[in-house]
């Protein structure tokens, strides 16, 4: 009985988290109301505050959902290994699994980093991919440049850096979804680890 009550929360919750990114698509986070999350879904107002205080309580659950699937698929990606998966022409696993996580979940990201989102997922999303591989990159990439202004620890340069390489490959992401996600993760997988490659040895050579 306990599991049969649990499948139903799960799913109540996500008609209701499907309902609000369908709402915040065609009227923005302002559009959405409970009487319209509870038209969509069929759903009555008390089922709706059993489970959150307001909309915006449904929105900060979907992001956390989102973040922490996205935060997995971060954590397994180590860019040496990736180069290397480059260097002899393979796609790399890791960053597969987080394009097909992106493709898996990809109308909620486009709409929340989209428009009609929430401004604040994607200084949330650019924070977590600055604190995990980015940060992992500069780190290596300080240890190939051992006379080199990576190196310093207090350089101002290295925040600034991060700051660079988060907008401009987050950019191929928000790109890729514009688009409706049309390469393969195996295609974005290449595409992305190929741009950071280039950047980086750019720098190594400077």
């Amino acid at each position: 009985m306990g599991k049969i009550h649990e499948q139903m929360t799960l799913q109540t919750k996500q008609k209701l988290h499907d309902a609000c990114i369908h709402l915040m698509e065609e009227r923005g986070i302002h559009g959405v109301s409970i009487q319209a999350l509870t038209s969509v879904t069929g759903l009555n107002r008390g089922t709706f505050y059993l489970h959150y205080t307001d909309k915006f309580d449904l929105l900060s659950q979907i992001q956390e959902r989102l973040l922490d699937g996205l935060q997995n698929c971060l954590n397994k990606i180590e860019p040496l290994d990736g180069f290397m998966y480059i260097k002899n022409g393979d796609p790399y696993p890791a960053i597969i699994q987080m394009f097909t996580y992106f493709g898996q979940e990809a109308n909620a990201f486009k709409v929340l980093l989209g428009p009609n989102g929430d401004p604040s997922f994607s200084k949330k999303v650019k924070t977590l991919y600055k604190k995990t591989i980015l940060a992992k990159l500069l780190k290596e990439m300080a240890k190939q440049n051992t006379n080199h202004y990576f190196n310093s620890k207090e350089n101002q340069l290295n925040n600034y850096f991060l700051s660079f390489m988060t907008s401009a490959i987050f950019g191929v992401i928000e790109e890729w979804l514009a688009n409706d996600a049309k390469e393969s993760p195996e295609e974005m997988g290449k595409i992305h680890l190929s741009i950071i490659q280039m950047i980086r040895s750019q720098l190594i050579r400077s």
